[in-house]
């Protein structure tokens, strides 16, 4: 069975700059500062500004020390849910979502292998797909930029890298949440993991009573129900 090992780093943010006009009597002069360094990653766009990530983590949804699952109506495929968020700004100080300077998640749900059920259909085992490693099922997404928090009405998420030892972990990923204006996001660096009830869209636990009626699940068909198999014996 595969293992799931992340961590937490933090990054410098960068400040965008601005254009600046100014003109003297009759004398028109145009002062131009340099532009601001496109960011190639570890960066999130929103209407216009962009802002330096500082950090993400990867929650994979749980009900209580067990991991949940997820069915089909007709067939036996089985799902895990996971949730990407990324974040700029002091999260560990933060009290609130509007004391970010941006903040986004994704969540989406992807396919167990090897799964084995006891006598009455319950899982009791199987392997769980790294993100990397699976084609993705977008469930729900969301962002915030101050005092702007939203649901998204489409979202899009490729995890190009991931990988974890000892308790610390890596990820390159990318992607974009559809808003009225263009919200992009790509990160390359440390990220840490939580086990989390996505049901109860909880996120960062500290924002719960400021997401909880934006970022809800949208996935209908699937049935949420729990294995025996303890997180803790995938995450070490």
């Amino acid at each position: 069975m595969k293992k799931v090992f992340l961590s937490l780093a933090t990054i410098a943010f960068v400040a965008v700059g601005s254009l600046t006009v100014t003109s003297c009597g009759g004398d028109d002069s145009t002062t131009t500062p340099p532009p601001p360094t496109e960011l190639t990653e570890n960066f999130v766009k929103y209407d216009g500004g962009q802002y330096k990530l500082d950090g993400a983590e990867y929650a994979l949804d749980v009900v209580g020390e067990n991991v949940a699952i997820y069915s089909a109506q007709e067939g036996n495929d089985k799902f895990a849910y996971y949730t990407t968020y990324f974040w700029s700004g002091d999260i560990e100080n933060a009290t609130s979502v509007s004391d970010l300077n941006a903040y986004g998640m994704v969540g989406y749900y992807v396919q167990l292998e090897d799964v084995e059920l006891d006598a009455e259909g319950a899982v009791v085992n199987f392997t769980l797909p790294f993100p990397n490693e699976a084609d993705l099922e977008i469930d729900s997404a969301g962002g915030a930029v101050g005092d702007f928090i939203e649901g998204a009405t489409g979202a899009a998420i490729k995890v190009n890298t991931f990988t974890a030892t000892q308790g610390a972990g890596t990820s390159n990923f990318d992607g974009s949440i559809t808003f009225a204006s263009p919200f992009t996001f790509d990160y390359n660096g440390a990220i840490s993991y939580v086990g989390n009830d996505v049901s109860a869209a909880k996120g960062v636990s500290k924002f719960t009573k400021e997401i909880d009626n934006k970022f809800t699940k949208n996935n209908k068909n699937l049935k949420r129900t729990v294995s025996s198999v303890k997180v803790s014996n995938l995450v070490k």
